[in-house]
């Protein structure tokens, strides 16, 4: 590159760079997530990009000759950060040391997040959220709100090999250890708190959207009718985009 800058004009590029790193690309990500996941803060995050970029206006065409047109670019008009040429570079080492540092660490958070719960992670063999179209204990088939409180389920939820919850009528959770054999079709739960207590069930899966559980658990007979909730039916997957979110009807 035809780059004609002096130790202080990089010095001040530098800063700018990470300038924009921290500020820009920080409120970039925001406005994408807040609109992806439909988060109601779309303007704010949209005029903190905006903030941003009046920051970075005074030198954004040094910094576009410098990144991406390969042009010549000049000293800084702004004075040094400091006096001396040895400590100008010395704190641009500084900032890049700091720079490679925070993208070595979130790299490594990220992907071990990718690996231990985002979609490279192991999936159970029930994997999913299963709406209880029908709840069986003692033979007896009645509502949800009328069995004892443990035993409010309104749904089944599978995630991780080793880990299963149900989901109460007040959306609270019961969360088990869970082992499950697909080839003898048996689902054993057990408590981290009690090493003595444990329940067993057999299954059977007679369609994709349906799962069928037998078992006792607390010592009572229980039988489950499940059905797969599709995930297009969440309300984040089946609306299009909009700056406003209106009110959530079921908040608090």
């Amino acid at each position: 590159m035809g780059i004609r800058v002096g130790i202080n004009g990089f010095g001040r590029i530098g800063r700018n760079f990470f300038r924009a790193q921290h500020a820009l690309g920080a409120d970039i990500e925001v406005v994408a997530l807040n609109a992806t996941y439909d988060f109601g803060l779309k303007t704010f995050g949209f005029h903190l990009l905006l903030m941003s970029l009046f920051l970075l206006a005074p030198d954004l065409s040094r910094l576009a000759d410098f990144f991406l047109l390969d042009r010549p670019v000049g000293r800084s008009t702004q004075p040094p950060l400091f006096r001396t040429r040895r400590a100008n570079t010395v704190a641009l080492g500084v900032q890049l040391l700091v720079g490679l540092y925070l993208l070595g660490n979130f790299t490594s958070i990220f992907l071990s997040y990718w690996y231990g719960d985002g979609d490279r992670s192991p999936r159970s063999a029930l994997y999913g959220i299963w709406d209880i179209d029908q709840l069986v204990v003692d033979g007896q088939v009645d509502t949800p709100l009328l069995y004892d409180y443990d035993r409010r389920w309104r749904r089944v939820v599978f995630d991780k090999p080793g880990r299963m919850a149900f989901q109460r009528t007040d959306d609270s959770f019961l969360h088990y250890d869970v082992s499950i054999d697909v080839d003898n079709r048996s689902v054993v739960l057990s408590k981290r708190n009690s090493k003595d207590w444990n329940a067993a069930f057999s299954f059977q899966r007679p369609a994709r959207d349906a799962l069928l559980l037998d078992g006792e658990i607390d010592g009572y007979q229980i039988h489950l009718r499940l059905r797969l909730v599709e995930l297009d039916t969440f309300r984040l997957r089946n609306h299009d985009f909009r700056w406003v979110r209106p009110p959530d009807p079921f908040a608090g």
